[in-house]
């Protein structure tokens, strides 16, 4: 079992993060230039909800691509610090999801990619750690 291997998949799943982030960054952005235009347009409720909906997409996304990023990264690497930095990440990616699903009542459904890699990535971390105490 190759590192290099858990580093590509927490990579895939930094990737898929950060261009959900761009995507929902570019909708606030496009939002914020609607209401501060020429003539300005005074945004209604709804769009105001939604705009602020983005803006937190954008830091969630955004936190989220950008930690699994660096855990990838040190991962190839090597880095000691890189499997505590992924293995606070997933936690905490999977628990928001989680939330979202209880509290929020999103369908599970939404987050089925981002829990297959974070299980995935648990597989190929058990796997690397068992390989280690045998060699």
């Amino acid at each position: 079992m190759n590192q290099r291997w858990l580093a590509i998949i927490v990579g895939a799943l930094a990737i898929y993060l950060l261009v959900h982030a761009a995507m929902v960054g570019y909708g606030a952005f496009l939002i914020w230039d609607i209401e501060r235009g020429s003539p300005p347009i005074d945004l209604s409720p709804e769009m105001r909800e939604t705009y602020h909906s983005l803006v937190e997409g954008l830091v969630i996304f955004g936190t989220f691509g950008i930690l699994s990023a660096a855990a990838s990264i040190g991962l190839h690497r090597g880095s000691s610090w890189a499997r505590h930095l992924w293995v606070g990440t997933s936690v905490a990616l999977v628990a928001c999801a989680l939330f979202a699903t209880i509290a929020l009542e999103v369908a599970w459904t939404q987050y089925v990619y981002e829990i297959a890699m974070v299980f995935t990535s648990w597989c190929f971390m058990v796997a690397l750690g068992k390989g280690k105490r045998e060699a």
